[in-house]
């Protein structure tokens, strides 16, 4: 077994090619993809996963959609459905794949437009199950994939995530592994010719013989030194702890280089106090407080030139801190999902929490999002500027009557193209929806936001499609 950038390198793992793009540059392009813009546009476009999509009498098969961004606003009269039958991916979809389980975007080969890792979780079966589909963008959206396979035995690519670690201008995907004595998982570092056959190599993260489980993954440049760092979550029972990798010349380093008690399952990365270091806020709806059984916590952490701020500690959020909206209650399940992002344009990240269990009256598990916006000092919600929205928001198109949930996943986006990021709220009518909101200089409103389903963006539809469970953040 050799090595590269200090991590053991288990070989490449490209399993088939599909598609027609032109051959990629040794350099990455002098003007770096716009985030999610697939078709180099300038434009920002929405890319959702639906797992539990039936193809015929095969269930839980899976689907992605692509609404594609146009000038101040995304497009809804232009969008794209894919899943394993289509002619971009050509492969045999089977029971249980769930093919858009997750979904990132990167420019995973620097060539000026943005590409999307996707997973499909059971992918091949026992023993080496998983796999994820790299789809490579172009002037016409998607026109090449590549699919990587798992090396091990285990699950590959169900949680993943997207960073520059060894600022060389390629974007890099770390994909989890799930298993018995296997690696937290593998890094594929980006390169000019990625999308070629036999350009990706995984490079495994050594695991250890810990039982804590391994969350949602993030990435972010919490030292500031200009490399992206990794930053792992790991929960066991009522413990939980962070693993934190930071970026260097080399990539990510075989050795952690930070670990903290406290952190959750669900994480977003993002600058809330605009002092040039990324924190991370880690969502964990299981915990419990007196009396109110999974009312959840979010816990977060500061970035700082050592990488987290051990010294600052962990802030905690609940809906029994100081002016948040709502009171504890059984499964509200407060932090099920957060998501970091600047609504104002003013250089400091909010902080959008969901909260798919709250009741809205006697409306049970409609659930609600809040968003806290930063300031100078961070999250501080004694003093913050607080925002909470339902399905009964002004402007808001979601539908309790067809089912609740809002707030289940989050994620911000700049999909008009001013410097503001757009918030999108997923809940669980119509086998999923994702709703808009829509971002200015006075914070985020419902009035005129979108709503996009299954239906609407070409998802063969079903009752369980859960579409917006894959979501690109």
């Amino acid at each position: 077994m050799r090595t590269t950038r200090g991590i053991a390198v288990m070989g490449m793992a490209a399993v088939a090619v599909f598609g027609i793009l032109g051959t990629a540059t040794g350099e990455p392009k002098a003007t770096p993809a716009k985030p999610s813009d697939f078709n180099g546009d300038g434009h920002s476009d929405l890319a959702a996963g639906a797992y539990g999509t039936k193809l015929g009498d095969i269930v839980n098969a899976g689907a992605i959609s692509v609404v594609y961004g146009s000038a101040g606003r995304l497009d809804p009269k232009k969008t794209r459905a894919i899943d394993e039958t289509s002619a971009l991916i050509s492969g045999d979809p089977q029971d249980w794949e769930e093919f858009g389980r997750t979904v990132k975007s990167g420019d995973f080969n620097a060539d000026g437009y943005a590409d999307l890792s996707v997973s499909a979780g059971e992918e091949h079966g026992y023993p080496r199950s998983g796999s994820f589909f790299l789809l490579f963008g172009s002037p016409t959206g998607f026109a090449k994939t590549v699919e990587l396979t798992s090396p091990d035995p285990g699950s590959l690519g169900i949680r993943q995530t997207v960073g520059d670690f060894d600022k060389d201008g390629f974007a890099d995907l770390f994909a989890s592994m799930y298993g018995e004595y296997q690696p937290l998982g593998y890094v594929i570092y980006g390169n000019a010719q990625l999308s070629e056959p036999g350009q990706a190599e995984l490079v495994e993260l050594p695991g250890d013989l810990s039982s804590f489980g391994l969350w949602d993954p993030g990435a972010g440049d919490v030292d500031g030194d200009g490399y992206d760092d990794l930053i792992l979550p790991r929960v066991r029972d009522t413990q939980s702890e962070v693993l934190l990798y930071r970026g260097g010349p080399n990539g990510l380093p075989a050795q952690r280089s930070q670990r903290l008690a406290g952190s959750g399952m669900r994480t977003a990365v993002g600058d809330l106090d605009n002092d040039g270091y990324d924190d991370v806020a880690f969502g964990d709806a299981n915990v419990s407080l007196p009396g109110a059984f999974h009312t959840g916590q979010v816990k977060l952490w500061y970035g700082s030139k050592t990488g987290l701020d051990a010294k600052r500690g962990m802030t905690k959020l609940t809906t029994a801190s100081a002016r948040v909206p709502g009171d504890p209650g059984v499964n509200d399940r407060f932090g099920d999902d957060v998501a970091i992002g600047d609504v104002n344009g003013n250089g400091r990240a909010e902080l959008a929490i969901g909260v798919p269990g709250a009741d809205l009256g006697k409306q049970a598990d409609t659930g609600r999002t809040v968003v806290i916006y930063g300031d100078a000092k961070g999250i501080v919600t004694s003093t913050a500027r607080i925002e909470s929205f339902t399905q009964n928001s002004a402007g808001v198109q979601s539908d309790y009557a067809n089912g609740g949930g809002f707030g289940s996943k989050l994620a911000f986006g700049d999909f008009t193209g001013d410097k503001r990021n757009e918030l999108l709220v997923r809940a669980n009518d119509f086998g999923g929806s994702i709703t808009v909101l829509i971002a200015s200089t006075g914070g985020l409103t419902g009035k005129g936001s979108q709503m996009y389903t299954a239906k609407n963006t070409g998802i063969t539809t079903s009752t369980r499609n859960a579409y917006g469970e894959g979501l690109n953040k």
